[in-house]
């Protein structure tokens, strides 16, 4: 079973898995560009983590900046993985629900996004929330 909750209030989604039976090789990632480093950082505690990116990807236009990002509790991840064309999370094989947020941060949406510096600060207050809350919403 999946579950995704969209939070309108917000520009992230939660993703819940909830496998039938142990899984392994389950993944989710963010498509990789030569030119975008991924950006990484875990929570104080450890507990919580995310991979990003921010620049040039979207096909709207050739400046538009976006920031795409992915939040995961550590305890479920078995590693953070470079693919061919993905950056990758992978998890831990698992019977347990999972579950996980994605996030995207477009300039020219209502009040977006239009710094690689402001994305990352939004995306460490989120991390912070993670932390102290467990849960963004």
């Amino acid at each position: 079973d999946a579950t995704y909750t969209i939070y309108p209030s917000d520009r992230f989604s939660k993703i819940t898995l909830s496998p039938s039976k142990e899984i392994s090789g389950l993944t989710t990632g963010i498509v990789k560009f030569e030119d975008i480093p991924l950006i990484e950082n875990k929570s104080e505690n450890g507990e919580w983590g995310y991979i990003a990116t921010y620049g040039k990807q979207t096909l709207v236009s050739e400046e538009d900046q976006l920031g795409m990002a992915i939040f995961y509790k550590t305890s479920e991840v078995e590693k953070i993985q470079e693919g061919p064309h993905d950056h990758l999370v992978i998890f831990k094989p698992t019977k347990n629900r999972v579950s996980y947020y994605i996030l995207a941060a477009w300039e020219q949406e209502k009040n977006g996004i239009k710094t690689k510096e402001k994305f990352v600060k939004d995306l460490d207050e989120k991390l912070s929330t993670l932390q102290q809350n467990e849960k963004l919403q």
